[in-house]
């Protein structure tokens, strides 16, 4: 169910982004090779990133709060590097372009895109150093309060970065509409999911002190 959703998802994000494309994506009589190719490298950095961050990302985010068996932290792990090796790739290019004539690296979109990968960075060191003071004392850190936040951030802020990447490289007004309803549905579901799983946690931790306060009554008894 959530990875055909994230399908359908991937499958309308790319339909937005081969709007976003418009003209853009035919070079034109008078464009030279090295324009083309320019064009042709913006794509692709756009289809990784936008694959990375809206869809893989959130998708990985998801997973591990839908499933709940001993492969869970390990699928998690796995999905989220696949996302962070897209990006990186993404970001190769994207420095690529920024060095390039009429290309400036200090606007906006690549400065954002470059903290984002930073912070990236420090993800799985964060989920790492958790999952193993989890292993040996069986309690939530702030190590993982520290990650999911951190993450919530990176993959909310790539989301946007998008959209500014959209406008920055002057594509058509219907692919950056495509582009913000599909990014924005994705979020608004893993967010659900995010709420979602906070009510059951609480829930439950609910649950467990009251059948401790009832055990210890029983025991007083």
């Amino acid at each position: 169910m959530i990875i055909s959703s994230m399908l359908f998802f991937a499958n309308a994000l790319f339909v937005s982004l081969a709007l976003a494309q418009g003209e853009n994506g035919a070079p034109s009589p008078s464009e030279s090779k090295f324009e083309a190719k320019l064009n042709r490298i913006a794509i692709t950095h756009g289809v990784l990133m936008s694959f990375a961050w809206v869809i893989v990302a959130p998708l990985g985010a998801i997973l591990i709060r839908a499933l709940s068996n001993r492969n869970t932290v390990r699928v998690h792990y796995m999905t989220q590097i696949f996302a962070y090796v897209l990006a990186l790739t993404g970001m190769a290019l994207g420095i690529y372009l920024a060095v390039k004539p009429d290309y400036i690296i200090d606007t906006y979109h690549p400065v954002i895109g470059l903290v984002v990968i930073g912070l990236a960075t420090v993800q799985p060191v964060l989920g790492t150093v958790h999952h193993r003071i989890y292993k040996s004392r069986k309690q939530t850190t702030w190590w993982a309060t520290a990650h999911v936040w951190l993450g919530r951030i990176i993959i909310t802020l790539a989301i946007i970065n998008g959209g500014l990447g959209l406008r920055l490289s002057d594509n058509t007004r219907k692919g950056e509409i495509a582009y913000g309803v599909v990014a924005g549905v994705v979020w608004l579901v893993w967010m659900g999911f995010a709420v979602w799983a906070e009510a059951k946690k609480v829930r439950t931790t609910g649950e467990m002190d009251e059948r401790e306060r009832m055990q210890e009554k029983d025991g007083e008894i």
